[in-house]
């Protein structure tokens, strides 16, 4: 028994230490700018939206089947507060992206926020975390004010109340 208590402990701090960084920013802590390739060919530049809306980054792949239910509530959510709000879908699948459009085009729903191609999880790690799914809520004064790891329905009931919250500038 104690040494399986031992062995999982182990685990556990070596979790804590991939996913936790003394460099990574937390919340209320100024959100970590970038600017990256999105996944139509564009580009996505954080700092263009501080200040103006309400940001959501939500990293996800298309291998990860929670990532994949919590879309459509991202979708919703980008729909209810388009002028207040700019959800990010922050992909990070490593491989070709023809496979992620072809996933994306078999699905029931229709992303229609953009999706910036993470896949060396440069930008994720900034933000302190490696777990999948992981959204992160940026107020308009560019800071953090909620980062939620992993997914179950109804987490978006939380979500869209630090939204409103962060709309409200609270």
């Amino acid at each position: 028994m104690r040494r399986t208590f031992l062995a999982v402990s182990l685990l556990c701090g070596l979790l804590v230490g991939l996913t936790c960084s003394t460099d990574a920013a937390g919340p209320g802590e100024v959100a970590p700018t970038f600017a990256a390739p999105t996944l139509d060919g564009g580009q996505f530049d954080l700092a263009g939206q501080v200040g103006k809306k309400v940001v959501v980054l939500d990293w996800w792949s298309i291998n990860c089947t929670s990532c994949v239910q919590e879309i459509p509530a991202l979708i919703d959510i980008a729909e209810r507060y388009p002028k207040d709000v700019q959800v990010v879908g922050m992909n990070v699948d490593s491989f070709i992206l023809k496979r992620v459009q072809r996933f994306l085009q078999t699905q029931s729903f229709k992303i229609t926020y953009p999706i910036v191609i993470d896949a060396g999880l440069q930008i994720m790690k900034k933000y302190g975390s490696s777990i999948l799914p992981t959204t992160v809520v940026i107020d308009k004064k560019g800071k953090i004010a909620f980062t939620h790891i992993g997914y179950k329905p109804g987490d978006e009931v939380t979500i869209d109340a630090v939204i409103k919250k962060a709309i409200a500038g609270k």
